[in-house]
């Protein structure tokens, strides 16, 4: 008989790990005509997780602009990203993207602050 291994449901099965965050963002290039406000909770090299009162569609492509800080670094983020899912609560949105386009020098940032390497 094959016993089941019981996997603790807060341990993440990610290809790349996630920082929580509070970055302001913002989101253009939306049917809204100006760009939306949002917030950053969290983030990989892969992609980025917002919080906005907005729904957007599933593949979707959005503009965003993420203004991270860290410490003593701060850089601005811009980037082109697919929606990959939308999860409606109480009073907004959150909107899971993933990066399509992203600049050589953010991800690094990226990629050092979520290893804690900065």
């Amino acid at each position: 008989m094959t016993k089941l291994i019981d996997v603790p449901v807060s341990q993440e099965q990610r290809a790349y790990p996630r920082k929580e965050i509070n970055w302001q963002t913002a989101i253009k290039g939306t049917d809204h005509g100006e760009a939306l406000p949002a917030e950053a909770i969290n983030i990989s090299v892969q992609g980025v997780l917002l919080t906005t009162s907005v729904s957007f569609q599933i593949k979707q492509k959005l503009s965003i602009m993420i203004k991270a800080h860290h410490l003593n670094n701060q850089l601005i983020i811009y980037a082109i990203a697919e929606v990959k899912h939308v999860i409606k609560r109480k009073s907004d949105y959150h909107i899971g993207l993933q990066f399509k386009k992203i600049q050589p020098l953010a991800k690094k940032f990226i990629y050092r602050f979520v290893e804690n390497s900065i």
